[in-house]
């Protein structure tokens, strides 16, 4: 019924036309006109567009000053999966690598499972001792002692070191190169290179990726304040642009010049033998700068989404999973201490060499009304409950939203990934616009919850015509 209703609703707005604003976008909710869709106008980036909306009983606020790209147009292209063999190996190895002596993986030893082994015992004590904190009881944590303590009888004493060329390694499913170096920092530094399933292999997983690391990968302040909404930023020792400056030479010493900064955060290392945020993190943080790829100054949007075509298991998807292509450089005061570069593409076709878009205070207007839906005031956990889905008691307690509204601080145009014919080996980049800021819900017991979505996209719509995107299912 939404559905209909929104149809409905841009039917009639294609109708008129109204004048674009000289200075700024001041949008009044009864306008109800859409202007016929426009080439890109950059003029409009030096204003601000400042509008308030209430839909379905929830407050959307925008007051941001359009991101455009430098380009004086925009267009969509086809894209196709690679895999890292079209890439120069050796340039890449030895960036990462500084031409320090290459071995081949080695077990962990001892000295290296011991550190998760003391925390996970550690925090087996803290189970045991105020046990109606946790849930689950102890047979988890008992489970995760377990394993690494075999783990650490099995270990030998000490690294065995065999030398390795720079070179793809085959089999039946992949062509692969992984191997380590001492760098002096963390004992040693790895790198897996993985080019998953070929065509001929007969199957359809064409995901490639690369990761480099020391002793742990990192994750970002963005993706880890899903679960925990208090998280707080931590502080690292060098500045942003000092950071940004490290990883893009990086990037460009491994010779990739189709990739360009495009968002840079904080990160939280992620402990490589337990998976959780390490216990001293917050010591020794990195910054997070993220590379997507960029054609004449038109950027792919960063979004921390991994893959298009990722859903709960009781939602139903029409494509294959694909990575949207990115590289991520952890970098804190001793250097890159982290790389993770997925999905790499190339491409193969200008679908449109002038798309037609919406103009900026529509495509507005247009969000107001999705964030209304995405976002509402109602009453949908006490509903859930009565239904007899799961619902967590402190939750359930809060009882129904009782007010929320959204501010939008930021707004980018930029390129999104859009699966294409259900396969993850070919892609298309459209123009997308992209909505950033934060949502506060007000609750029936007095409760105030502020998200911060930092680099998660709130929304994502078609610039052309203004339809939304899930960027989790990439359609």
């Amino acid at each position: 019924m939404k559905r209909i209703l929104f149809l409905s609703m841009v039917t009639l707005l294609l109708l008129a036309c109204v004048p674009t604003p000289e200075e700024e976008y001041v949008i009044q909710k009864t306008e109800e006109t859409v202007k016929a869709m426009t080439p890109l106008n950059k003029d409009e980036a030096e204003k601000t567009v400042s509008a308030s909306f209430t839909e379905n009983g929830t407050e959307i606020m925008f007051d941001a000053v359009p991101e455009l790209p430098v380009c004086d147009h925009v267009w969509s292209e086809r894209a196709d999966a690679v895999t890292f063999e079209a890439y120069d190996l050796t340039k890449i190895v030895k960036a990462l690598f500084n031409d320090a002596p290459l071995y081949a993986y080695g077990e962990l030893t001892k000295q290296e499972i011991e550190p998760a082994l003391l925390r996970a015992l550690e925090q087996l004590e803290k189970v045991k001792s105020h046990p109606e904190q946790y849930e689950a009881g102890t047979a988890a944590y008992q489970a995760e002692v377990n394993e690494l303590q075999e783990a650490y009888n099995n270990a030998p004493d000490q690294d065995t070191l065999t030398p390795v060329e720079i070179g793809w390694m085959h089999n039946e499913y992949a062509s692969y190169f992984c191997c380590r170096a001492d760098l002096g920092r963390d004992r040693y530094a790895s790198v897996t290179i993985n080019n998953q399933y070929p065509a001929e292999s007969g199957f359809d997983d064409f995901n490639s990726y690369l990761v480099f690391q020391f002793r742990d990968s990192y994750d970002s302040v963005t993706k880890l304040r899903r679960e925990n909404p208090n998280l707080k930023n931590p502080q690292p020792n060098i500045s942003r642009e000092q950071a940004i400056e490290t990883a893009s030479a990086l990037v460009s010493t491994m010779g990739v010049d189709w990739m360009a900064v495009v968002a840079c955060e904080e990160g939280l290392a992620i402990d490589s033998m337990t998976k959780q945020v390490a216990e001293d993190a917050y010591e020794r943080p990195v910054w997070l700068v993220y590379f997507t790829y960029c054609k004449d100054g038109m950027h792919t949007t960063y979004d921390p989404t991994w893959i298009t075509s990722f859903a709960a298991d009781d939602t139903e998807i029409y494509s294959t999973p694909m990575y949207y292509e990115r590289i991520t450089v952890g970098v804190d005061e001793q250097g890159v201490v982290f790389v993770d570069w997925r999905g790499p593409t190339r491409t193969t076709e200008i679908l449109d060499e002038n798309v037609m878009i919406l103009p900026i205070d529509e495509i507005t207007k247009l969000a107001a009304k999705y964030l209304s839906y995405q976002y509402p005031v109602s009453e949908a956990l006490q509903n859930a409950a009565q239904d007899g889905e799961a619902v967590s008691a402190d939750v359930l307690a809060r009882g129904p939203v009782t007010a929320c509204s959204i501010r939008i601080t930021r707004m980018t145009l930029g390129w999104t990934q859009i699966v294409q014919n259900g396969t993850n080996r070919t892609c298309t980049r459209i123009p997308v616009w992209d909505f950033f800021g934060t949502i506060t819900r007000a609750y029936e017991n007095g409760e105030t919850e502020v998200i911060d979505g930092g680099l998660n996209s709130l929304l994502t719509l078609n610039a052309a015509n203004g339809s939304r995107i899930d960027r989790s299912l990439g359609y």
